[in-house]
């Protein structure tokens, strides 16, 4: 159950903070790979970031999670080290 809860948190602080909508496939992919950081290694956080992301791009989840996987894996919000809102914001537009 906790890791439900921070996974969906995760999402909710990349839309209040980030002003993310999730609406693109890369902004999607890249909340879905923060949420997935629970996972054990690299290449099992970039295999449920995909499978979440292809729920809705099924045709470019793959490519939008590994574009955005060397992005979103150093910011650790909320978690200690904080990466500052206004320095991800212009790397995802």
């Amino acid at each position: 159950m906790e890791q439900v809860l921070v996974h969906e948190l995760i999402h909710m602080q990349d839309v209040r903070l980030l002003g993310m909508e999730l609406r693109s496939c890369t902004e999607f992919a890249y909340s879905e790979i923060r949420a997935a950081c629970e996972a054990e290694c690299y290449n099992c956080i970039q295999k449920r970031a995909t499978v979440a992301t292809n729920n809705l791009f099924p045709k470019t989840s793959a490519h939008c999670v590994r574009q955005m996987m060397h992005l979103a894996l150093p910011n650790t919000r909320p978690f200690l080290p904080f990466t500052p809102p206004h320095t991800i914001l212009p790397q995802l537009k």
